[in-house]
């Protein structure tokens, strides 16, 4: 899953501000948060991408199962920082 647009700033300025605060980026540029898709809550990061300015989310195959989700299906993802 990928976020775009004023997502994708969101977090990059988030992730600007935690290298500022802590000196250091965490592996890969990526930032710890909470993910929520329904009913299901989860601890994870979100990566940016090298050649854009968007960030990625992996969702595992047990999120997806849980929420009864296939590939291709529109979602509602909430995260928390």
């Amino acid at each position: 899953m990928t976020f775009a647009g004023e997502e994708a700033e969101a977090l990059s300025a988030h992730a600007l501000m935690e290298r500022l605060e802590l000196g250091r980026r965490r592996g890969f540029g990526s930032i710890r948060l909470t993910a929520r898709i329904g009913g299901t809550e989860w601890r994870t990061s979100v990566f940016p991408q090298r050649q854009s300015t968007e960030w990625v989310l992996l969702v595992s195959k047990k999120v997806l199962k849980a929420e009864g989700l296939s590939h291709g299906d529109t979602v509602e993802v909430s995260l928390t920082l």
